[in-house]
């Protein structure tokens, strides 16, 4: 490849490119940390370049799917291909300027980019823009994080596997392939190639499992009778499937980085600090023994006292601006 990079890639990077950055298919199972979203974007400004491409398509997680536009294709995107880019991020809203963006963005003469999230894919509105796009477009059509497609019965699952034909360049990324069983790369790996099981005789979701799984008839207290995954099976033939269509990489294998170093700092809180501190730990016993603090309520309150240590807090739980305590 005669390609230029923009930002100097680690060895794996460069690896990953040159080997498979013109691949139609691929799927970069790299832990969090390893930049797993510079070799997409050097394989889009290449693919554009050969003239293979005039289009990249990202469904990530609501709020990553900015950070593709707004930090990492400025950081590793090419100036000479940035400066032909037209992208487009797909908010809720339904403002004519918001149309006009897209519809700009759509008939752009050079690489055109719509960036979305999940959420957004099954919203009738979001969902046209999508099949417009591809449809309308040449795409390398990157899924970010998409164990989030791990579920078969899931909306977003279901539409994006109905439209994963409609680009010839697809990539799926996430540091966490298999985050609770095998099952979860059975969606994931369809999307990258629709006849993957095919071989083996694996029509659906059910096929896979029993094709993966060994399951046994397990009771509840009230007789009712369920299947139960005790063990799992063939799974190198998962595992060959994997690595012919992607890598999986974890950053004690790839990045040489010194070990962290853990420091204890210790200081004063103000009394506001002390008594906003003392309301929310008294909160969180309340809610503890009534058995309202759930997971999510758990990482809420933790964050809200790191926040009050720091001395900020935000106006209210959907005011995303922080207010600083007063120092009283």
């Amino acid at each position: 490849m005669t390609y230029k990079y923009k930002t100097k890639p680690y060895d794996h990077q460069h690896e990953e490119f040159t080997h498979h950055g013109a691949d139609p298919v691929r799927a970069l199972f790299w832990e969090q940390g390893c930049g797993k979203t510079k070799p997409v974007l050097d394989s889009v400004a290449y693919l554009y370049e050969e003239k293979e491409i005039d289009g990249l398509m990202v469904i990530a997680p609501n709020g990553v799917h900015e950070n593709w536009v707004a930090d990492e294709m400025v950081a590793h995107m090419p100036d000479r291909v940035l400066a032909r880019v037209r992208s487009h991020v797909w908010y809720s809203t339904d403002t004519q300027k918001h149309k006009r963006s897209f519809a700009a963005t759509l008939k752009h003469d050079g690489l055109a980019v719509l960036v979305m999230s999940y959420n957004a894919v099954w919203t009738n509105r979001g969902r046209d823009a999508w099949k417009a796009f591809l449809k309308g477009r040449r795409c390398l059509y990157a899924l970010d994080e998409s164990h989030r497609i791990k579920s078969p019965s899931a909306k977003w699952s279901q539409r994006i596997l109905g439209s994963k034909t409609a680009a010839p360049y697809r990539r799926v990324l996430t540091g966490t392939p298999v985050a609770n069983s095998p099952f979860d790369t059975y969606n994931q790996l369809r999307f990258l190639d629709p006849n993957v099981w095919r071989p083996y005789d694996i029509q659906n979701f059910a096929a896979f499992k029993t094709f993966f799984g060994i399951w046994e008839t397990c009771y509840t207290k009230d007789d009712r009778q369920f299947p139960h995954c005790v063990a799992y099976k063939n799974l190198e033939i998962l595992y060959q499937h994997i690595h012919e269509l992607g890598s999986r990489l974890t950053k004690d294998e790839v990045l040489d980085l010194p070990p962290k170093v853990y420091s204890k700092r210790y200081f004063e809180l103000t009394a506001a600090q002390k008594r906003m501190y003392k309301e929310l730990t008294d909160d969180c016993v309340v809610a503890a023994h009534s058995g309202e603090l759930t997971a999510m309520l758990a990482i809420v309150k933790l964050l809200r006292f790191q926040q009050i240590v720091c001395g900020y807090l935000p106006a209210s739980d959907n005011d995303k601006t922080l207010q600083q305590i007063p120092r009283i």
